[in-house]
């Protein structure tokens, strides 16, 4: 009963382990059934049997370790028949998949990174085998087995399959051609990147790619600048346009890839720099902003805030959860970046904080955007108690969701800016190639990109709920045909739907491509400003700092900014 393991050693021996409904113990018994041994750990569990290099097999324990110790210490043992008592073998501490011994004095394990040797306690690791370099996706490693020659047998678990792998030792040295990814650990398409990274490495065996995301943003800029380190950088890590003299320029790479007609050019515009294009995104969302009222067709600043005071009866400017979301107003609202926005002239070099507009401004975010109660999106834009919703589009089966949340009383007019309302194309931030790297090392990250913006690549991405709008044309037809009756829409704020009867391909489509296409490329405030107005900001919202205070800070610190700038 409840056998949950079962093997047989060389010598004949069955092993078995079995679950006694108050724990695990390991049975050894002989063809003939006569039962040899038996063992039940007074701690922990008995994970499993383990087939060892030498044909015979151990059992893995799991026990708790104490306080100061803390996490899980994974044991592997043998039952010692003569003697009656569970001998150690090994133990490891950290997180692995699957180990064994590799012979008397060394251990095997495997992790999410790949195969390595070590002592028998997980000390001085050796990698023998790394799955990215060999174009494999592991999720799990359900068995693994070292022989008396040094074959390494394993079955994993990658991509939903079984997969079965034996690695032969070899002395052959093979020259391997290698540049590092340095990608954020929140940048949401890093499962996008891993899969490339492993079609790559698969692909080129002689050129492999690197993904690291363990970078201290200080020191990874003090090596980019000192012309060395990682060839391709996510370009979260470092600041993207102010970085400028880091990035090679891509325009002539692109083109000679023959893809750029494949690419929607409103997309690649987030990768440019004063018109040079320095990076690429893989995928993209649209930002916008719809309102109930019809006979709006464009606004402005100055029009928005106007439409927001002329609304007696008006509750709420927008959605919102909850808590200061007068910071958010004004530089998200007012401000669509440096060169665009309520508060200031950047090329003239002035601010525009100690006037009756910004005053009012501030007057309007108070009153409407500092709040405790939450505002969801949906119908009451409708009833003219919102004056709008901000909207995020990732998937084309969200418009879906919006035509039936909303009906057709909704109009999507875009954000204020100063030449009227516009909606925006978003994204990560743009993968980049370092200048200084070598002209080899270039010609990897450039086949690494071009790959990255296949068909294959991005079709195989375009289900994953982390990856949004494909850049390429072909791709998002896919992605807005493959909506379907069935399709269910959740999105936060809303009930989650199923489409069924309301599905309307061609006409979510249109929507879809005519956003796209009025869509400009966002852009923030750099860093060091949007630090210094997002401070100041949130104190006057709290009520730490007096409107007087707060515009004699901003014109301070914003304008010794500009100067230094300019």
């Amino acid at each position: 009963m409840s056998i949950t393991d079962f093997a047989m050693d060389g010598s004949g021996v069955i092993h078995l382990v079995q679950n006694t409904g108050e724990g695990y113990r390991c049975l050894l018994a002989s063809q003939e059934g006569e039962l040899l041994a038996e063992y039940t750990p007074a701690d922990g569990y008995i994970r499993g049997l383990v087939p060892l290099h030498d044909n015979h097999v151990a059992f893995w324990t799991i026990t708790e370790q104490d306080k100061e110790r803390q996490g899980l210490l994974m044991t592997l043992q043998y039952m010692d028949m003569e003697r009656g008592k569970a001998v150690p073998l090994a133990a490891l501490e950290k997180d692995f998949y699957y180990f064994t011994l590799l012979d008397g004095k060394s251990l095997l394990y495997a992790d999410s990174d790949g195969v390595y040797r070590s002592d028998l306690y997980g000390n001085n690791p050796e990698p023998l085998y790394r799955w990215i370099n060999h174009g494999i996706i592991v999720s799990d490693v359900l068995a693994m087995q070292a022989d008396e020659e040094g074959r390494i047998a394993l079955i994993y678990e990658g991509a939903g399959d079984y997969n079965y792998l034996c690695l032969e030792p070899t002395t052959e040295e093979v020259e391997i051609r290698q540049i590092t990814l340095a990608l954020s650990p929140y940048n949401y398409n890093r499962q996008f990147y891993k899969t490339v990274v492993a079609a790559f490495n698969r692909k080129y065996p002689t050129c492999h790619i690197e993904l690291k995301n363990d970078y201290d943003k200080t020191a990874l800029l003090t090596e980019l600048t000192a012309g060395k380190g990682p060839v391709l950088i996510d370009a979260f890590l470092t600041g993207f346009e102010e970085q400028e003299k880091l990035w090679e320029p891509l325009d002539t790479v692109v083109e000679q890839m023959g893809i750029t007609e494949e690419l929607l050019p409103s997309v690649l515009e987030l990768g440019k720099i004063n018109g040079t294009l320095y990076g690429v995104v893989m995928d993209f969302e649209l930002d916008t902003v719809v309102t109930g009222d019809m006979e709006l067709k464009n606004w402005d600043y100055e029009t928005f805030l106007q439409c927001v005071e002329d609304r007696s009866d008006l509750e709420a400017i927008f959605n919102l959860y909850g808590g200061d979301y007068g910071t958010y107003f004004i530089m998200y609202f007012i401000s669509q970046g440096i060169e665009d926005n309520y508060l200031m002239d950047t090329e003239a070099g002035t601010t525009n904080f100690d006037s009756a507009g910004f005053r009012r401004a501030l007057e309007l975010a108070k009153k409407y955007c500092v709040r405790e109660d939450v505002i969801l999106p949906g119908r009451s834009v409708l009833s003219g108690k919102v004056l709008c919703n901000e909207l995020t589009i990732n998937k084309p089966y969200e418009l879906a969701l919006y035509r039936i949340c909303y009906g057709e009383d909704v109009n999507y007019i875009g954000y204020p800016t100063k030449a009227g309302a516009t909606h925006f194309i978003s994204s990560n931030f743009p993968l980049a190639i370092r200048r200084t790297a070598s002209k080899e090392d270039k010609e990897i990250a450039c086949a690494f990109i071009e790959m990255c913006l296949s068909y294959e690549m991005q079709s195989n991405a375009a289900d994953d709920l982390n990856f949004s709008l494909s850049v390429r044309r072909d791709v998002l037809e896919e992605q807005i045909a493959d909506m379907n009756k069935s399709t269910t829409v959740s999105k936060a704020g809303f009930e989650p739907i199923v489409i069924g009867d309301d599905l309307n391909i061609e006409l979510d489509g249109k929507t879809l491509h005519d956003l796209i296409d009025k869509a400009k490329p966002r852009r923030d405030f750099p860093v060091e400003l949007r630090n210094i107005l997002s401070e100041e900001l949130e104190l006057y919202f709290a009520d730490e700092i007096t409107e007087d205070m707060l515009i004699e800070h901003l014109e301070s610190r914003v304008g010794i900014y500009l100067g230094e700038r300019n």
